[in-house]
């Protein structure tokens, strides 16, 4: 996957900022998770999978396996009267991604695909390490990583599967499209 990987390469993915909140020492602590972005993606291998289902229906599954990239993010946190700002890296690894859909047809032996059904999409992001870097309290964050990072994996599912869902309702329709008119 040394090409595929190639064709990503300075590639960008952007997420939506985030908030997250908890009681420590019974004081609410307030982070909020800006200017999210994904770099360094890697992935290990696509595997696709297909039934044709009758003359009408072609299932499809696409499974990205070993997936890894890296995240910078900018955050925000009030705890109680103090409050600051920093940067962080989360450092993901082994995540996965499945998405099914399928093409339909009036009939496969008679007429091409004419649109494509998104299914399903799960995704599972794992971050192995996040690292924050600010103030004194950054040390404190680290130390309550969990917290966080749940969102973070919870941010990037939600948009892989976002974006997957997109591409096959935006990109494959009009590809669908352009060969009914073709043909």
């Amino acid at each position: 996957f040394d090409s595929f990987n190639e064709l990503f390469e300075g590639a960008t993915i952007r997420l939506p900022d985030a908030t997250v909140e908890d009681r420590i020492i019974g004081i609410k602590l307030t982070l909020r998770l800006t200017n999210i972005r994904c770099t360094e993606i890697l992935v290990g291998d696509i595997l696709i999978t297909y039934n044709r289902d009758s003359n009408q229906r072609l299932s499809y599954q696409v499974e990205v396996v070993d997936l890894d990239l890296t995240c910078y993010l900018d955050y925000r946190y009030d705890y109680g009267f103090v409050g600051g700002n920093g940067n962080a890296v989360a450092n993901t690894d082994n995540n996965d991604a499945v998405v099914a859909f399928a093409f339909t047809s009036t009939n496969f032996d008679q007429a091409p695909a004419n649109d494509v059904i998104m299914e399903s999409c799960t995704a599972d992001v794992n971050v192995a390490d996040l690292d924050f870097d600010g103030d004194w309290i950054s040390s404190i964050l680290d130390i309550m990583e969990r917290l966080i990072r749940g969102t973070v994996e919870g941010e990037i599912q939600s948009v892989a599967c976002g974006e997957l869902t997109s591409l096959a309702d935006g990109g494959l329709q009009n590809i669908l499209d352009r060969v009914s008119d073709l043909v």
